[in-house]
């Protein structure tokens, strides 16, 4: 729904003038929770706060501002915290927040936080993803992800690469045309998931597409061979070392668990360190 007006405001205005901004008191800070684009109809929270330990926080009042226009008030937020709630969000609560704060006793006005954008999904037909990694990709390796708009769609546009199981977006590119590539060099295990990308318009009314089709993203780890495997040890704390390791002596048979290996051999293992992380190597590597 549209931002409800707690207070109708003229935030400042004292006696006909307008209240400065006093650069002395801690500038706030702005999220949305739980992330910032979201689908129609669903809920986000924008939580507005200042270091209480700077200020007296029992006399603040926070103001929300929509793209330097509407503005809704907070009630006194002692705990120098305010949270705006909006739901079932429509395309019009798309837009750049900003949030301030006021305190009496005497009356001052921060500095305003840095811009927060909320997207709202669903406006425009959804791009397509695409890379050139078919399958599993090799820890180490760089990928590449390309989005791009319907064919019909030439305006410029922002874009945003989204991965599920993650609040906020992986990258944003724009404006840009009507494609871009977002890179992820030397991917890790970490990278592993499903991603999707949104394009949207980067100035008002902020109409943003549906998210892509998700790609799946499988990265598995490397193997390496037995003497590099030695070399490599080298460099862990003793923490992440096996047993068979600790004290300088390494033992392949023993420690990776593959009966009678020879150094240069290319093997594939699993090994658990003491702290109970975990390694796999899987990868094939020539010498």
């Amino acid at each position: 729904m549209t931002l409800p007006f707690l207070a109708l405001l003229c935030v400042g205005l004292c006696a006909g003038h307008e209240l400065r901004r006093d650069e002395s008191l801690p500038r706030p800070s702005i999220q949305a929770l739980p992330s910032w684009v979201l689908p129609a109809n669903s809920h986000v929270t924008l939580r507005c706060s200042t270091p209480t330990r700077e200020i007296n926080s029992r006399d603040i009042k926070f103001i929300l501002t929509k793209n330097n226009a509407s503005k809704i008030s907070s009630p006194d937020s002692p705990e120098g915290l305010a949270e705006f709630h909006l739901t079932n969000l429509k395309s019009s609560d798309a837009g750049e927040y900003t949030c301030e704060y006021r305190t009496e006793s005497p009356t001052r006005r921060s500095l305003l936080s840095d811009v927060l954008l909320l997207l709202v999904t669903g406006e425009l037909l959804k791009p397509s993803l695409h890379t050139h990694h078919r399958g599993e990709v090799t820890a180490g390796e760089n990928v590449t992800l390309q989005c791009q708009q319907p064919r019909h769609v030439i305006d410029p546009s922002t874009f945003a690469l989204l991965k599920k199981g993650t609040s906020t977006p992986i990258m944003v590119q724009g404006p840009v045309g009507v494609e871009t590539d977002f890179s992820l060099p030397s991917v890790t295990r970490r990278d592993t998931g499903n991603y999707s990308c949104v394009y949207f318009q980067p100035r008002t009314p902020f109409w943003t597409s549906q998210p892509s089709d998700e790609l799946r993203i499988s990265v598995t780890g490397k193997v390496l061979t037995i003497s590099e495997m030695a070399g490599w040890l080298c460099y862990l704390p003793v923490d992440f070392l096996p047993p068979e390791y600790i004290g300088g002596r390494f033992h392949p048979s023993r420690t990776l668990g593959l009966g009678k290996v020879m150094w240069g051999e290319e093997v594939r293992a699993r090994i658990s360190w003491r702290n109970g992380q975990e390694l796999l190597l899987t990868e094939r590597e020539s010498e």
